[in-house]
């Protein structure tokens, strides 16, 4: 990408506000010369491009490779000039055109009795970013419950913060130590300076299943068994150490010394001792000068069950150095929602982001991540935050209207460009003309 401080600043002052509609260029990688970091706001100032396509006779037009593809709300000049206004998301060469997103939602339908809150009720939804907006008591929300009805996410709304924690375990499992560096830089590609993700990756050290099994062999109390509990976790597999048990052998580990969380740990003779005397499979049966299995071999079953322990890697998700699941909900959430929304490719529903989002992210994060995103994943947003949608350049605009306190309608549907969309934005949410007018300097428009 050419640097803002290596094109002179009388070039980049008229490209910016020449009124140009787009620069012609040969190839898509020149488009990084009309791209700057702006030094005065810190914002991303374009020039939108278009490639060069000078065909001389119909058979020319068969050439994918000069083709310009443009998102527009219809067909003519002047919604061409409006797209060319944002060409972060407006415009896509053949080598970054995404394919639609799949699996995704073509439209909801509701029809209901006389007592239902939408009697009849058709939306169709964008393959891309799709906002529903209104007023309190229109139905958004509702509208979202009966999407997760279909998908067979019957979980009542007490229940979301529990999810997210499931959520949370399910994705670090899926986490390996080679693709480390490249999922914290999509994570925080998104997040601002004072939000830092990163992955603490352990191979092998995922204890968990192992330390339950050694505290049933070892018990719950005492300083002694916690030291040995931590050490064997540190230094065995539970495969290893159950062999140890079960020939009653520590020597492999006895008079080693090592180091867990900055604290010194020994394994002494009286520690073996220790052990063994809670785990010893067999005993001597006195009147019949024989070996027995002790505790009527239950000792003997809970080593064989240790052999069998999950042995897996031990990844962590941390926010600013502290695992993320330890945080409070409104944390996990805007440290998770990039994973979250990266994690998957099937249609993501969220019903109104701001109420648990730090009020910096929307504008910083969340934007970011929805206008990024929706090229992969169909998005389906409830809300009444303005930078939503205008920041994630909604291609459909869902009005609901409160006919009664009891019964709902779509009052109006377009694109973030559509004129009483935009008047109706403004009208219904607070900050909306305050949004339009952030975009407008954010892309250099008068």
């Amino acid at each position: 990408m050419e640097r803002e401080n290596d094109v002179p600043e009388s070039l980049k002052n008229y490209l910016l506000t020449a009124g140009l509609d787009a620069i012609e260029i040969h190839k898509p990688k020149d488009a990084a010369h009309y791209r700057w970091i702006s030094t005065v706001d810190g914002e991303t100032k374009w020039v939108a491009t278009t490639l060069t396509f000078d065909a001389h006779c119909v058979e020319e037009f068969k050439r994918p490779h000069c083709t310009t593809h443009i998102k527009m709300t219809s067909l003519g000049l002047r919604d061409l000039s409006e797209a060319l206004k944002f060409p972060d998301t407006r415009i896509r060469f053949p080598e970054n055109l995404p394919d639609p997103p799949l699996p995704r939602v073509l439209g909801i339908q509701i029809k209901g009795g006389d007592s239902a809150f939408f009697k009849d009720l058709t939306i169709a939804t964008a393959e891309n970013l799709s906002c529903i907006i209104g007023v309190r008591g229109s139905g958004k929300s509702t509208i979202v419950e009966a999407i997760r009805y279909a998908f067979g996410y019957n979980r009542t709304l007490n229940e979301l913060d529990k999810q997210l924690a499931n959520s949370i375990n399910a994705m670090q499992k899926a986490i390996r130590a080679k693709h480390n560096a490249s999922n914290e830089q999509k994570l925080n590609r998104f997040l601002p300076e004072w939000m830092k993700v990163s992955i603490d990756f352990r191979p092998g050290r995922d204890t968990g299943d192992f330390g339950d099994k050694l505290q049933a062999l070892l018990g719950a109390r005492g300083n002694q068994v916690k030291k040995v509990k931590q050490f064997v976790e540190a230094v065995c597999t539970p495969v290893a150490f159950a062999n140890m048990l079960r020939l009653s052998d520590l020597s492999p580990i006895e008079g080693n010394t090592i180091n867990v969380d900055l604290t010194c740990l020994d394994f002494t003779p009286d520690d073996t001792q220790m052990v063994l005397d809670k785990t010893r499979p067999f005993e001597k049966s006195e009147p019949a000068d024989v070996d027995i299995m002790a505790e009527d071999a239950k000792r003997l079953q809970q080593i064989l069950d240790l052999q069998e322990t999950a042995w897996d890697d031990f990844e962590a998700i941390l926010l600013n150095g502290s695992p993320v699941n330890q945080r409070s909900p409104g944390q996990r959430s805007s440290a998770m929602l990039p994973l979250i929304a990266l994690a998957e490719t099937s249609p993501l529903v969220i019903d109104q982001p701001e109420d648990n989002l730090d009020k910096r992210l929307i504008g910083s994060v969340l934007m970011k991540v929805l206008a990024d995103l929706k090229e992969k994943r169909q998005i389906i947003v409830c809300t009444h935050d303005p930078n939503i949608l205008v920041g994630g350049d909604a291609e459909q605009v869902i009005v609901l209207e409160a006919e009664s306190d009891r019964r709902g309608k779509v009052g109006s549907h377009g694109s973030i460009d559509n004129k009483d969309i935009i008047a109706l934005v403004i009208d219904l949410l607070e900050g909306g003309a305050e949004a339009f007018e952030t975009r407008k300097k954010r892309y250099g428009l008068t």
